[in-house]
């Protein structure tokens, strides 16, 4: 017999056949069908037997091979903290965490740089050149004058073994590596130029507006080298006006998606693909980023700049694939929530955050795209974003 570890801790929301747990502490589990029935007898305090023969009976299957598929999604549920042993010990509480000491910066910023985005106005501090390299040529094309009054501003150092970043002189971040950094640099940038707004959740995203002056917006999910960047770029010469691209997030009050004019970052693939809509990218300057040579695209005038945030429309989830044909379809709820998630979404651990992203995944339609030419993946989203 077993029992679930803290099943009144565990919050469980239905999404399409499947089920979303969230035990408060970020992470998300996402169970299929199968999953769904083996998680909700044992929640039933049905035994490993018993919820192996009722699955067993419902889908016609040896008794074995129900068992096997029981006992494996148990194990994976114990490996997790999920599930426990009725007579086992419990599990003591993790010690509490240290708080880190107090950061002292070891010396003034190096070098100070004002930049203005969505009209509002953020001065940051770099305390190395390896910090300026890190963020600058991202937000170059809205540098203003170094006096302009800040709205934010925002300290960056590298200590000894540490990235620290200071918001108005409150400690915003502190990571171990540069690229976590990074993110944390954008992240706490987006919250800057949408004073206000709390977000729940934030996603590995390019985002455009919908052409054609419609109300909306097309969230661009995927991991590295999958083309969105390149498609982003692309989409904003044909009438999608550009909102972000790599960093976006969702806020609370309304459910809708945040624009963060960062320039666009096109790898050496995306570099030829663009080069048709963007003659003069062969000139731009080459940064090496994680061991990649990228060049940094200004964010492409599109007329009358769209709204802040915006109402997510669809979301696609692009796959460049060479030779491949070009295909788009449907995905469930499920399978989109997988892919966010895959493609390094952080969700609020908060339960009503965790229900409000369900909720809007389920009024999103999304899909996934496979694309050989870019010319393709725009066809592609042009012809799904006017259905």
């Amino acid at each position: 017999m077993n029992r679930l570890d803290r099943f009144k801790e565990v919050l469980m929301v239905p999404l399409d056949e499947g089920l979303v747990l969230s035990r408060g502490d970020g992470r998300l589990f996402l169970l299929n069908y199968t999953g769904k029935i083996v998680w909700q007898g044992l929640a039933e305090g049905l035994s490993a037997e018993e919820v192996a023969a009722g699955l067993a009976e419902r889908f016609q299957i040896p008794l074995e091979i129900a068992a096997h598929d029981v006992g494996g999604a148990m194990d994976q549920w114990r490996l997790e903290g999920l599930l426990i042993e009725a007579q086992g010990p419990e599990t003591p509480d993790p010690d509490p965490i240290p708080k880190p000491a107090p950061f002292v910066p070891a010396e003034a910023p190096r070098t100070v740089r004002v930049y203005c985005l969505l009209d509002r106005t953020i001065r940051l501090r770099f305390g190395s050149a390896e910090l300026k390299a890190l963020v600058d040529p991202l937000l170059a094309h809205a540098r203003v004058a170094d006096d302009e009054p800040p709205d934010v501003t925002l300290d960056l150092h590298h200590g000894a073994d540490e990235y620290v970043l200071l918001a108005d002189g409150r400690l915003a971040a502190r990571r171990d590596q540069p690229w976590e950094f990074k993110a944390a640099v954008l992240t706490e940038i987006l919250s800057a130029v949408h004073p206000g707004q709390e977000w729940i959740a934030h996603f590995h995203a390019a985002v455009v507006g919908l052409s054609g002056g419609r109300k909306g917006c097309i969230v661009l999910s995927a991991g590295g080298g999958s083309g969105k960047t390149t498609l982003a770029a692309a989409l904003a010469r044909v009438g999608f006006p550009y909102m972000s691209d790599d960093t976006t997030a969702l806020d609370r009050a309304q459910s809708r998606v945040a624009a963060a004019p960062f320039a666009l970052s096109v790898k050496a693939g995306g570099r030829e693909a663009l080069a048709g809509h963007y003659p003069g990218i062969h000139d731009l300057p080459i940064f090496t980023e994680y061991g990649a040579q990228v060049r940094y695209l200004a964010p492409p005038p599109s007329g009358d700049r769209p709204p802040a945030r915006l109402p997510a429309r669809l979301i696609i989830f692009p796959g460049y694939s060479p030779g491949a044909p070009a295909s788009i379809h449907r995905l469930s709820g499920l399978e989109a929530l997988e892919r966010l998630v895959r493609s390094g979404a952080w969700i609020s651990p908060e339960p009503e955050d965790v229900i409000r992203v369900i909720d809007w995944i389920r009024r999103t339609p999304a899909f996934e795209m496979t694309f050989d030419s870019l010319d393709q993946a725009v066809a592609l989203v042009r012809e799904v974003s006017a259905s």
